[in-house]
């Protein structure tokens, strides 16, 4: 394993990196000053660039073209390799791999080390400066969201479920998060089960009273007697009631302005960073605020459109599945008055919970198309229209 230690610093800055071409075509004529004499093996080499001359369909389709020249091994059996600067300022074109690790020994894995890094992190520079193009205009559209009455009120009414019934509401998202049917569950008295053990019972006595004396005496004493079992028989009966709708919003992932705030954060970070310079920020760092950049406006997009399915919450068909499936708990139940739910919790008394009027949480252009965006495909922003 390489050493970090031992890697070759950064040699370019981000806007260095930002303009460079790492890739050269044809590289013995179109590099200058190229040594085309053996390396000294006990120099330290950078790689500043790679070579792929490799035709399409490879050899079978083309058994005549010329391999590039190795300065390793002084052969044409390459079309793939590095270019590299050694410590004596020395430019060299060697065979990837195999060549130069022959040639350098553990420098040369510390080299590739290095100039891997140089390319992730042009290729996060890249996507930054995509990214970057967007954070006025997502910071706009979210600040439009957090502004929403609606969303007040939808939390608002969220919380009355809540606090109708904490026991409730806690079953509600668990059916809510995994998206499992409502299951009906009702028991009922089998009073047929009961005549059949009455019946059993009859005849166990009748049976038992044939016997001797001795033998009663016996089965007596060793608790075989027949005894009569009257308590009552209940059979359960499951139905499933389909699917709860409108009520995924209760689920705490899908909180909108949770989402909202912290996809500012993201925002809100990448500023910073735009503020001190990218040099200051590791490549780690870059990157995991462009996952975000991407991630957290979908989920934020996602979030608003399952709020908008709340109202089918207070449906006529979804109030009656909630009737039924709460008929047998214990501690409370629901019902439906109209367009209302109306809740009734051992400890809470009963609460009327109406359904909200208007559902109108923006859902902004950017942050609707946020889950087309892809690092080729960079749209206008309003500023640029």
């Amino acid at each position: 394993m390489v050493n970090p230690s031992n890697v070759t610093a950064r040699r370019l800055s981000d806007a260095q990196l930002i303009s460079s071409e790492f890739r050269y075509a044809n590289p013995e004529i179109t590099i200058p000053n190229l040594n085309r004499g053996v390396p000294d093996p006990e120099a330290h080499p950078t790689i500043i660039g790679y070579y792929d001359d490799t035709p399409p369909g490879g050899r079978r389709a083309n058994p005549g073209a010329l391999f590039v020249r190795c300065c390793h091994c002084g052969l044409r059996r390459h079309w793939r390799g590095h270019v590299i600067r050694d410590d004596q300022g020395q430019i060299y074109i060697i065979g990837a791999s195999k060549c130069g690790r022959e040639h350098y020994g553990i420098r040369y894995k510390q080299a590739e080390v290095a100039f891997k890094a140089e390319q992730t992190r042009q290729r996060a520079l890249q996507r930054w400066r995509n990214a970057r193009a967007l954070v006025l205009t997502y910071q706009a559209e979210v600040a439009e969201i957090l502004r929403s009455p609606t969303l007040t009120a939808l939390e608002v009414k969220c919380e009355e479920l809540r606090n109708a019934s904490p026991e409730g509401f806690r079953k509600l998202v668990r059916i809510a998060s995994t998206n499992d049917p409502m299951i009906e569950i009702l028991e009922q008295r089998d009073h047929d089960a009961e005549r059949d053990r009455q019946a059993r019972y009859d005849r166990a006595v009748t049976a038992y009273y044939a016997l001797p004396v001795e033998e009663r005496i016996r089965r007596n004493s060793e608790g075989l007697k027949p005894e009569l079992d009257t308590s009552p028989i209940y059979v359960r009966t499951s139905t499933p009631l389909g699917h709860l709708t409108g009520a995924r919003y209760f689920i705490d992932k899908n909180d909108v302005r949770t989402l909202a705030r912290t996809f500012s954060q993201t925002l809100g970070a990448i500023d910073a960073i735009d503020r001190r310079g990218t040099d200051s920020a590791k490549t780690t760092e870059l990157t995991k605020l462009l996952r975000e950049m991407h991630e957290r406006p979908v989920a934020l997009m996602n979030a608003i459109v399952e709020a908008g399915f709340t109202e089918l919450f207070f449906e006529k068909r979804n109030l009656e599945r909630l009737e039924r499936w709460s008929q047998n708990e214990k501690h409370f139940s629901y019902r439906g008055d109209g367009t209302a739910l109306v809740v009734e919790d051992a400890s809470n008394g009963i609460r009327r919970i109406e359904p909200l009027d208007l559902w109108d949480i923006p859902l902004p252009p950017t942050i609707r198309a946020s889950k087309y965006f892809n690092d080729d495909f960079l749209p206008m922003t309003h500023n640029e229209l």
